[in-house]
């Protein structure tokens, strides 16, 4: 794939700028053909644009991607712990069962309580009121992203079609 002539020449950053401002691509590829003294059309812009729109895409699709695996992994510590736990308690009533000294349940009692702990702690993290309002905060910035490229690529109306759906 060849490089774009918009970031061969480091002119990203202005091209961004000037379509924030609604600059059209042929303005946009006349303003960077002035400031960087190279020949840019507005099929470069178009391209650069498109080629922008696309990476944005893998880059949402990646980072979902590895929030699911990271929160995978998550449950699975945690149902290895609880598994763990319920093996514990197992073997706790089987002592109690069998009369044994109580001094020998008291490990298994310590370790159940600290796996516990550690359980509830993991669950507090995942359902902290601050952090699913950061998130949530995150995920309504990534949105509107995503709807401005839309809007940018389809128009208003589909932005409108979309937003009816979500």
């Amino acid at each position: 794939m060849t490089i774009s002539k918009i970031v061969q020449f480091g002119l990203e950053d202005l091209a961004l700028q000037l379509k924030e401002k609604g600059a059209s691509s042929r303005e946009i590829a006349q303003i960077l053909s002035a400031e960087s003294g190279k020949n840019i059309n507005h099929t470069n812009v178009l391209n650069f644009f498109n080629r922008r729109t696309q990476d944005l895409r893998e880059i949402a699709k990646k980072q979902v991607k590895l929030k699911s695996q990271i929160v995978q992994q998550e449950i699975n510590v945690i149902d290895e712990l609880r598994y763990i736990n319920q093996k514990v308690k197992v073997a706790i009533e089987e002592l109690e069962k069998d009369g044994s000294d109580p001094s020998r349940r008291a490990p298994l009692l310590a370790v159940l309580q600290r796996q516990t702990e550690f359980i509830s702690k993991r669950l507090g993290e995942v359902s902290d009121a601050p952090q699913i309002t950061i998130l949530n905060q995150e995920f309504d910035k990534f949105q509107e992203s995503v709807l401005s490229i839309v809007e940018e690529e389809g128009g208003r109306e589909l932005r409108e079609r979309i937003l009816r759906r979500v």
